[in-house]
């Protein structure tokens, strides 16, 4: 029944999108009233340049309450300010120092919602960020992605540095005497020293529920880790987003519509989660039939009449996030999850 109150939400009382873009500081949104439920979509900043590791993807309802301030944190893209050490500087919330941005770049940070307070013990939902590039003088190692149950290793060579798990941070690269910072609850390691006197070199570890371990000179960063054990029916995928990070709540109220059933006009589709083309088999298809795939809003992003037993979807052009898919025959409705990596 919760399962079915939840499409009912969606269907009936979707109120409103909010979109938290990248400022480098901490936002605050306040539940309207009549809104009881939310679904929250986190994505994870980039590693710096183009090369960085790719920031994961989160999804995940949340109970409110009208008037309660929730948290929200939105990470940045690995930056190519170069500090004194010679290195430069994370993306904000959680990105591990990096090379220069030409022989190495910095992690990115993080973007994460808390609940009952601003500090990372109140993290609900975290999607990690990916981390930093190493130049290898013809081509680029690409940064560990961030996102999933534990971020992507860093590339190349040595002892490559690993992603952050839901326990411990990544374990730092290392290469002879060169060793990376590991990383820790929310923030990725640094990159290595080199010969005592430059940070020049080497990718930063991202940001995430704990960040990615810092590469040595000759190994990229690896990517932070997701996390949802604080909101329901959550799901983390790895890498997808480039640039900053960003947080997208949708609001829901709690009146219920026509009832929906689940069990009834079942289909199949596979593979779940996808990233290419979706088949969709119908166990029973009595009349024409509708099938369509919807975004949490409710925006409808594909739609199809159909007399067939099995179609196949494109979706490589959707974006990394959760889907439904609506199944309607004679009168009655049937819902999935659908995943997009």
């Amino acid at each position: 029944m919760l399962f079915t109150k939840a499409f009912l939400l969606l269907t009936v009382c979707s109120f409103a999108q909010k979109t938290f873009d990248y400022t480098g500081a901490e936002q605050i949104y306040t539940v309207p009233s009549g809104v009881n439920s939310i679904n929250i979509e986190a994505y994870g900043a980039q590693g710096a340049t183009v090369h960085g590791g790719e920031g994961g993807y989160s999804f995940g309802k949340l109970d409110v309450t009208p008037g309660q301030q929730i948290y929200v944190y939105v990470g940045g893209q690995g930056t190519l300010t170069v500090l004194a050490s010679g290195g430069c500087a994370g993306g904000w919330n959680g990105g591990g120092q990096g090379g220069n941005g030409i022989d190495g770049s910095s992690g990115g940070g993080a973007s994460d919602v808390r609940v009952g307070g601003n500090t990372l013990n109140h993290r609900v939902i975290v999607a990690g960020g990916g981390g930093g590039m190493d130049d290898i003088g013809i081509s680029f190692d690409k940064g560990g992605a961030g996102g999933a149950d534990i971020g992507e290793n860093g590339k190349r060579t040595g002892v490559l540095p690993t992603g952050g798990t839901q326990t411990q941070g990544g374990i730092a690269g290392a290469f002879d005497r060169y060793v990376g910072e590991n990383g820790v609850l929310g923030i990725g390691g640094s990159n290595a020293n080199f010969n005592g006197n430059t940070y020049r070199y080497g990718g930063g570890g991202g940001g995430g529920y704990y960040g990615g371990g810092g590469g040595h000179p000759w190994s990229s960063g690896a990517g932070g880790s997701s996390y949802v054990g604080g909101v329901i029916e959550g799901v983390m995928t790895q890498g997808g987003k480039v640039g900053n990070g960003q947080v997208i709540i949708t609001e829901f109220a709690a009146t219920l519509g026509a009832e929906e059933n689940p069990t009834v006009n079942t289909f199949k589709m596979y593979p779940n989660p996808t990233s290419s083309i979706l088949t969709i088999e119908f166990d029973d298809m009595a009349n024409n039939s509708n099938i369509s795939i919807v975004d949490i809003s409710g925006r409808v992003i594909y739609e199809k009449n159909t007399l067939e037993n099995k179609i196949e979807v494109s979706t490589i052009n959707l974006k990394t996030a959760v889907y439904f898919v609506k199944l309607t025959n004679n009168g009655k409705i049937t819902r999935k999850k659908l995943i997009k990596r």
